[in-house]
């Protein structure tokens, strides 16, 4: 898992080593893409996307990967407290362990706008925020449902 979670940050890092145009292009490939799948879909030719959709879009779902990346790898390293400490262990698991997943999601964040500022291209404190937010999502939802699927199996 850790090799995985170590290819997701090097892809990261490698979107923000490109340079603005390099950047650009590959933003409105995109954009043509999920256009056409829309336009075909919904049978509507005038639907148009703007590019800061797809680029914003892209930090939320790079970070949301990441994120659920961290949270599985450490729900995997977690050993399971004893019957008797439960609530304990559920608690401990959550302020002492998944906080580690925030913090490396913010360091690879904070390496990202970094990398973008020295490669030219605009560099925002927001999209550090965006990143979080995307990585902050995939965590909770883990949580969440490994704690209803736990509820399940009782």
């Amino acid at each position: 898992m850790a090799v995985i979670i170590l290819l997701t940050v090097a892809i990261i890092w490698g979107h923000s080593f490109m340079t603005p145009e390099m950047s650009t292009e590959e933003s409105s490939f995109v954009k043509e893409i999920v256009e056409a799948v829309v336009q075909s879909v919904s049978n509507n030719e005038a639907f148009v996307i703007p590019e800061v959709v797809i680029r914003k879009s892209a930090h939320f779902i790079e970070y949301a990967i990441l994120g659920l990346e961290l949270a599985i790898l450490i729900a995997i390293t977690i050993k399971e407290p004893l019957a008797e400490d439960k609530k304990r262990g559920l608690i401990k698991r959550i302020f002492s362990f998944y906080p580690t997943a925030f913090i490396f999601s913010l360091f690879v964040a904070s390496v990202d706008e970094t990398i973008q500022y020295f490669t030219g291209r605009y560099s925002s404190f927001w999209d550090v925020l965006l990143d979080m937010t995307g990585a902050s999502f995939s965590i909770g939802i883990f949580l969440l449902l490994r704690s209803l699927i736990r509820k399940k199996r009782k």
